[in-house]
């Protein structure tokens, strides 16, 4: 039988797994890719899929995922260095409308997560932010014309088993950072049976599960 205190590190080790952080910050001035795809540091930029067409390829001027250097300082206190600009809009076919055809940002993930994206509008016009799983939309935010230039940080939220996030805009978005921290264990952890904890002849007992065990969780 596990003892009690095992069940509580694999319990903490649940809510820490699944965690990344891609600051954009840390990458290197780069005038970003006009066609296919690449991954960094396991996160992945997709331009566009040239491989039956090669001249389906962006501008030089105008590549998917560039990296440029830009100062904001946002309301949680985070500053950038450089930013990540899309140069554009995704889009994707009517049948699947949230798994974007191109101009998208995608990562894989382990189970229920949270994701956070800090961001501006890189567009004139109005524009929106999605962050999808693919089958169904996680997030909308649109920014008005007006707000071009606002610092805005946007948070999602997956549930459900392993599988991937894709991030994008309806037209050009520019990111600072990408974070996403595991959820999974969370709902189950906070439904189940709380440990019960006194003292019996000088020493502390923990009633887990009907169960007792002693403070190193040896099994009474």
């Amino acid at each position: 039988m596990k003892k009690f205190f095992l069940f509580a590190a694999v319990a903490i080790a649940a809510l820490t797994v699944n965690a990344k952080e891609w600051d954009f910050g840390d990458y290197a001035v780069d005038p970003g890719i006009t066609k296919d795809s690449k991954v960094v540091d396991g996160l992945g930029f997709y331009a566009i899929d040239a491989s039956a067409d090669p001249s389906k390829e962006f501008a030089s001027n105008k590549g998917f995922g560039a990296i440029t250097a830009k100062v904001k300082t946002f309301e949680d206190g985070f500053k950038s260095v450089n930013n990540c600009k899309t140069n554009g809009g995704g889009s994707a076919d009517e049948a699947t409308p949230w798994l974007p055809k191109q101009r998208y940002f995608y990562f894989d993930v382990d189970g229920n997560s949270t994701i956070k994206v800090w961001y501006e509008s890189g567009s004139s016009n109005a524009v929106k932010l999605f962050i999808s799983d693919g089958t169904k939309l996680l997030l909308q935010n649109e920014v008005t014309a007006a707000d071009k230039d606002v610092a805005l940080i946007a948070t999602a939220n997956y549930q459900g088993g392993a599988g991937k996030i894709y991030i994008f805009g309806s037209g050009s978005i520019e990111l600072f950072k990408i974070q996403v921290s595991a959820a999974q264990g969370i709902e189950d952890i906070e439904a189940a049976p709380k440990a019960e904890k006194f003292f019996e002849n000088g020493q502390l007992v923990i009633i887990k599960n009907g169960v007792k065990y002693n403070a190193l969780g040896a099994q009474l």
